[in-house]
């Protein structure tokens, strides 16, 4: 007896590893979707993060983010767009360096640059001005939750409404995770604050990090103050998640931030 419990362990431990984390499913409905849902399943252990997004047209991606780095990863295309600071720090500076010697052109020239550049990347613009209102309360599924409305300029943007984590204990390391996320996005920011390349980032959860509790249930809404698209978050699972699940998928090709900017393939 006492072999086969020796036995039992040294399999466990050869066996695939897992690390215990929080899984949660979301269904996502979109206004020109006609009825169909899409998912996505959120997995967090510790400061890795992975979210696995099935669209309403069967779409399949998903977002990885460990060790300082995201990865967005196309699963049809078996491709992985590759964003960290050592990328962003190279793209910022060549774009610094651009930016300096369009600055010596003739106007027009100067001005067919920057049509250029803005046609290639359309966040170069000014940035809009970012205002969340706090609401009443609401209830999103079986949680209590209070509503945040995000505002851009004057345009209403996105609604969350947001559980209190000390609620459900699994929320609150689900948030942490984000957190994660969130800081390493504002470091890449600080990066690039100073290039008009800065301007393009949206930093992930950066508003929700504002705000007290975790997003239960988020809808965006279109240029007319109507709905999108709603998420709701479904079930909370605390279960053992395959150490590969943070990896990248064998066989898939890598890009670097700099070549996904410029297109290439």
């Amino acid at each position: 007896m006492k072999r086969l419990i020796i036995a039992c362990a040294v399999f466990c431990l050869l066996g695939s590893p897992t690390w215990a984390g929080v899984v949660m499913e979301m269904e996502v409905r979109n206004a020109d979707a006609a009825g169909k849902t899409g998912a996505e399943t959120f997995y967090a252990e510790g400061e890795m993060t992975r979210t696995d997004f099935l669209s309403a047209n069967g779409k399949d991606s998903s977002l990885i983010f460990r060790d300082q780095t995201m990865y967005f990863v196309d699963h049809a295309g078996k491709v992985c767009q590759k964003i960290d600071k050592a990328g962003v720090d190279q793209l910022s500076s060549q774009m610094n360096a651009m930016m300096k010697q369009m600055a010596s052109m003739p106007p027009e020239q100067r001005q067919m640059m920057e049509k250029m550049m803005k046609g290639r990347m359309p966040g170069m613009g000014k940035p809009p001005v970012r205002r969340v209102e706090e609401g009443g309360m609401d209830q999103a599924g079986e949680y209590p939750c209070r509503l945040f409305t995000l505002f851009s300029d004057d345009q209403k943007v996105q609604e969350f409404c947001m559980a209190d984590t000390g609620v459900e204990a699994d929320l609150h390391e689900a948030m942490e995770a984000i957190h994660a996320l969130s800081r390493f996005a504002e470091s890449l920011m600080k990066v690039a604050e100073n290039s008009p390349f800065g301007k393009m980032f949206q930093i992930p959860f950066k508003d929700v990090h504002e705000m007290d509790g975790y997003p239960v249930r988020t809808r965006m809404f279109d240029g007319h103050g109507k709905v999108a698209q709603e998420r709701t978050l479904t079930t909370i699972t605390r279960r053992d998640i395959e150490k590969d699940r943070f990896e990248i998928p064998k066989g898939y090709k890598v890009k670097s931030l700099e070549s996904m900017m410029q297109g290439r393939r």
